[in-house]
């Protein structure tokens, strides 16, 4: 059989969200929700340096729909904070899709 032959990668990334100030405490939350922390912040915003520097391109970006998901995911993939009800956001990269059927 001749023709091309294309070989595909996938990579799968999965992601916790950062440190949040219950995880600080060292309280166990579930799904009620908890800020992140300043560390949490800077977690984020290195994984974003990483993603930079080593020219990830993402195909398709899921994350949980509570707030510390959102925040930690908008620093990571798109270096800025989430802004509630602006997924479009004139600095937001790429498109996240939030689903609740990701929830812990």
């Amino acid at each position: 059989m001749t023709g091309n032959t294309h070989n595909l990668t996938l990579r799968l990334h999965l992601i916790r969200h950062a440190e949040t100030k219950a995880n600080e405490a060292g309280i166990v939350l579930g799904q009620i929700d908890s800020p992140l922390t300043d560390q949490g912040i800077r977690q984020a915003l290195a994984a974003n340096d990483h993603h930079k520097n080593y020219g990830e391109k993402f195909w398709k970006i899921y994350a949980s729909d509570l707030p510390r998901c959102k925040m930690t995911c908008s620093l990571i993939v798109n270096g800025v904070p989430y802004q509630d009800g602006k997924e479009n956001h004139y600095n937001y990269k790429y498109e996240v899709i939030y689903d609740e059927r990701l929830r812990e």
